[in-house]
């Protein structure tokens, strides 16, 4: 993409690897926004429903979305391959997307690649963020300050990561709505928009890259928010059956 950038839009790999590119950056962008949800969902439920999750859950769940998810990402992509085509301007080819079919793939990129993954990161991340604040214990105790600790590592390392997610994603789709509306004047707007667009894209892969450290720096904090969430909820468990089995039994004896 650098090249391609330097050498003013020029492409000289052919027809066969203008369409692959198309579908691969397509396939990139629903993967990566898919699988990010998917990672948030699960730390919301491991949050929220630890039992089930941990437990309860089969264990071909998993794998079965990660599949679904790539196969979903796969078809989304698809159609990149037809609106790939190559345009010669000035003696040189340029790999574009047909005009015929970018309306709709530009629709279908900002809902399903950006608007909805959108709705379901932040929302995630908002539970996980509610949920562990009313996980803290009230009254202050001896573990209360690593517990704060732990609590504010968690804080930032999912406020960073939504906005890594909202700093590397909006200007891509920005980018790409300004294209839009410039397609087909072919002016200096366009050629500057045209380059930003494909600058933009950059940071959607370095968030890709960036994502995991994030999460690993999480691990620690997570893991042990996870455990907790999991032991209270199992021992309210054990307390909701002994508090039922002695009334039982108080009720039992007041009627003999």
């Amino acid at each position: 993409m650098l090249g391609y950038i330097v050498h003013n839009h020029s492409w000289p790999f052919g027809l066969v690897f203008c369409q692959l590119i198309m579908f691969l950056r397509g396939l990139g962008l629903y993967a990566s926004a898919f699988l990010l949800c998917a990672v948030a969902l699960e730390r919301c439920l491991c949050l929220l429903r630890p039992v089930w999750a941990r437990l309860r859950r089969p264990s071909w769940a998993v794998p079965l979305a990660c599949g679904i998810l790539w196969l979903v990402a796969t078809i989304l992509s698809a159609p990149y391959f037809h609106s790939a085509v190559l345009i010669v301007k000035k003696g040189s080819y340029h790999c574009h997307e047909s005009g015929n079919f970018t309306m709709g793939l530009f629709v279908t990129e900002t809902v399903g690649g950006f608007i909805l993954p959108l709705l379901v990161f932040v929302g995630s991340n908002l539970a996980v963020l509610i949920t562990i604040r009313q996980a803290a214990p009230s009254t202050p105790t001896s573990s209360t300050p690593s517990n704060a600790r732990r609590m504010t590592r968690m804080y930032h390392v999912l406020f960073f990561t939504m906005l890594l997610f909202l700093t590397c994603w909006v200007p891509y789709f920005v980018c790409r709505f300004l294209r839009e509306l410039s397609a087909g004047k072919q002016d200096a707007m366009y050629k500057r928009v045209l380059t930003a667009t494909y600058i933009s894209l950059f940071l959607v892969y370095i968030k890709s890259a960036l994502n995991p450290i994030l999460y690993v720096f999480a691990a620690r904090g997570l893991g042990r928010a996870i455990k907790a969430s999991l032991v209270s909820t199992i021992e309210r468990l054990f307390n909701d059956d002994s508090t039922e089995s002695i009334r039982r039994k108080s009720l039992k004896n007041s009627q003999m």
